[in-house]
C-alpha cells in the first residue's frame, strides 16, 4: 500500500480507544469551548479543519437549528464514530481528503523511495524544492467561523519521523528534520492561505495547537500551575533553551494573517494528551 498521509493518520486514529480519550479530555474539551464562546456565539456556517474524531469538540453544546457543520479530515471512519459517540443531530458535510494535496501528488511515496536509497542529499533536495500548491477550498462554501484543530504538529511530522527510524536514517536524524521544518514552515503558509480564503467577511478563526509536551511523572511538572499566565511564561522559557517548534510557529503565522485592527485573543491550557504526557496548549482567536 502506498504510503500516504490518509493511510496514516487513519491508521494512527484506530490505535487508540476514542471512548477513553472523550472521557479523559472533559475538562480540556470544556475549556476550549469556553474560550471560543469569549468572541461570541457558534452559530451560521462552522468549518472545522483536522476534525478526527472531534474529541476536543463539544458538539452538544451547538445549537442545531441555528448551525451548519463542515468537517474536513482525512479519515472518514474518524469522523463517522466522533459523531455517533455525542450523537449530533445537526446538519453535517463532510469533507474527506488530504487537505494539503500531497497524497494525490505522491509526495509520501516519492519522499519513501529516496529514504528507502539512503540518498539524504537527494531527500533534502526533494524537500527544498518542493512547490506547495494550496487546495482550493472556498468551492466548499465560506464560514462565519472556522476551528483550526492541532495541524502543525499532527499532520506530517510524526509520519516523517516514523520514516527516519524505519529507513535506519537515524545518524542523519539532524539534517533530515532540518529540511523537513524548512518544508513543513512553507506548508504551513500555504494552508493557512488556503483555509482563511474561506471565512466570511468578519469572519471568526479560532485555532489551537500543542506548544510543549513534559511527562506526568516529571517531578518538576507535578504542580505546574494552570493559569495561563504560568503556562506561556513556561513555554517562552523553554523556547529560550530549546527554540521554537511547529505548534508556535504555525499560531504565530496565523495571527499575522488576521485583521490587526481586531483583538486577537491569546489563551493558555493543559491537554491531557494519554497518562504519560500532557501538553501546553495555545489558543488563539481572531477576524480575518
Amino acid at each position: 500500500m502506498e504510503n500516504t498521509i490518509s493511510h496514516y493518520n487513519t491508521q494512527l486514529n484506530a490505535s487508540y480507544s476514542m471512548e477513553n480519550k472523550f472521557r479523559a479530555w472533559s475538562g480540556y474539551r470544556e475549556n476550549l469551548r469556553k474560550i471560543c464562546l469569549q468572541q461570541g456565539p457558534w452559530e451560521g456556517d462552522i468549518a472545522i479543519f483536522g476534525a478526527g474524531h472531534l474529541n476536543d469538540i463539544d458538539l452538544q453544546s451547538l445549537p442545531t437549528e441555528s448551525v451548519r457543520l463542515t468537517l474536513f479530515d482525512c479519515d472518514a471512519m474518524a469522523i463517522k464514530k466522533g459523531l455517533a459517540l455525542q450523537g449530533y443531530q445537526g446538519e453535517v458535510i463532510k469533507r474527506i481528503g488530504d487537505l494539503t494535496g500531497l497524497d494525490q501528488a505522491r509526495f509520501f511515496t516519492s519522499l519513501t523511495v529516496l529514504m528507502a536509497e539512503k540518498d539524504v542529499v537527494g531527500v533534502e533536495r526533494f524537500l527544498d524544492e518542493w512547490v506547495c500548491q494550496g487546495p482550493d477550498l472556498q468551492s466548499e462554501g465560506t464560514f462565519d467561523l472556522i476551528l483550526i484543530s492541532p495541524l502543525y504538529t499532527q499532520l506530517l511530522w510524526p509520519q516523517f519521523l516514523d520514516l527516519v527510524v524505519l529507513m535506519d536514517l537515524q545518524a542523519y536524524r539532524s539534517q533530515l528534520t532540518e529540511a523537513m521544518l524548512r518544508f513543513l514552515v512553507r506548508l504551513i503558509e500555504t494552508l493557512h492561505r488556503s483555509i482563511l480564503k474561506t471565512l466570511k467577511p468578519e469572519g471568526r478563526c479560532m485555532a489551537w495547537s500543542d506548544i510543549m509536551e513534559y511527562s506526568t511523572q516529571d517531578p518538576r511538572y507535578l504542580f505546574l500551575s494552570h493559569k495561563k499566565e504560568d503556562l506561556k511564561k513556561h513555554v517562552l522559557d523553554y523556547e529560550k533553551q530549546y527554540g521554537q517548534g511547529l505548534g508556535s510557529y504555525g499560531l504565530w503565522h496565523l495571527e499575522t494573517c488576521l485583521d490587526k485592527t481586531h483583538p486577537i485573543e491569546e489563551n493558555w491550557l493543559i491537554w491531557p494528551f494519554d497518562k504519560d504526557r500532557h501538553l501546553i496548549t495555545k489558543v488563539i482567536q481572531g477576524i480575518r
